[in-house]
Parts: structure tokens; C-alpha cells; sequence
């Protein structure tokens, strides 16, 4: 598919589109190391994991990779800022409303929208995959939204599955 890159598999031999973020990984279907991602290999799996992404992992935009926390303008009109391997871009040329008018006009009506709010284009990233193949871990995700509208990261606890999950057997 496109923008999924071609790695070896373990044998280096072959070359296999690499898995991506929580997709299942195993040494015949490696994750995308070129996006920071790793095989978690969860015990008793059966030789397989699920790609998780390094802390600070770089993101790829069109082609061209960022570092975790490196800001960059990709267009005139896009700033941008890659964090845990997500490029978030808020829009820069956000036209403001001509708030004096709407002062003049009704001067005893307080605006029901924080001016900040009001000019922020509020991006929020899904939620990463868990940082733990199995029993609790860690999923994020970066949003502006708030009324200050700054990149704030969020946390959340997860559980793909408990570590002692009954696993099938095999004769």
C-alpha cells in the first residue's frame, strides 16, 4: 500500500511491506523501523507481537523525515511539529474576525466563545496504540483542544489483553 515502506524480514532474504502501528509483527513480518516502530513480542505468542512505536519515534511527511519535537513548515500556510511520530499542523493564516465591530455594536453582550478558541483549527491525533502487548500500559494522543489552544499530550491506561491470557494449544 502506499507510504508503507519495504523491509527485510529476519532472514534477510525477502522483502515484505512493513507492518505498521499495532498491526500484528513477527520476524517474517517486521514492523516499520524507518517509522520507530518495534516488534513487541508478547511471551507465549507464538513467534509474533505487535508493532509498537519507540518514545519520541520521527514522523514522515511526504517523503521526508522529522525528528520527535522538531518543528518545520511544510507549506506557507502549515506549521507543524512531529511528536511521538504523529506531524500535527495546525493551519498559520487563520484569518481573525473583526471583533471592534462586534464590540461597537453590542457592547453589554460578552462573547461566548474564548478569543483564543475562537481562531484555534482544533486537531486532535487517535490514540496510539498500547505500550504494552499485554496486561496495562500507556496509549496517548496530542490535541490543542483547550482555551489556551497549545498541544497538550493526554494519557490513558489500556489492556490489549491480560498477560495471562489462556493461549491455544498446538498438537
Amino acid at each position: 500500500p502506499a507510504g508503507t515502506s519495504h523491509v527485510l524480514d529476519a532472514c534477510g532474504c525477502c522483502k515484505v511491506c512493513a507492518r505498521q502501528l499495532g498491526e500484528l509483527c513477527s520476524a517474517r513480518e517486521p514492523c516499520d523501523h524507518h517509522k520507530g516502530l518495534y516488534c513487541d513480542a508478547a511471551k507465549g505468542h507464538r513467534g509474533s507481537g505487535i508493532c509498537l512505536a519507540h518514545e519520541g519515534a520521527t514522523c514522515d511527511l511526504l517523503g521526508k523525515i522529522y525528528h520527535n519535537g522538531e518543528s518545520f513548515q511544510p507549506t506557507c500556510k502549515l506549521q507543524c511539529i512531529c511528536m511521538a511520530g504523529l506531524a500535527l499542523c495546525p493551519e498559520r493564516c487563520l484569518v481573525s474576525p473583526p471583533r471592534a465591530a462586534v464590540f461597537k455594536e453590542t457592547p453589554a453582550q460578552k462573547p461566548e466563545v474564548n478569543d483564543v478558541q475562537e481562531n484555534c483549527l482544533v486537531q486532535t491525533t487517535a490514540w496510539s496504540a498500547c505500550s504494552k502487548s499485554c496486561g496495562m500500559g500507556i496509549s496517548a494522543r496530542v490535541t490543542n483542544d483547550n482555551p489556551q489552544c497549545r498541544l497538550e499530550k493526554e494519557t490513558r491506561l489500556c489492556m490489549v489483553r491480560p498477560c495471562d491470557f489462556p493461549m491455544e494449544k498446538t498438537k
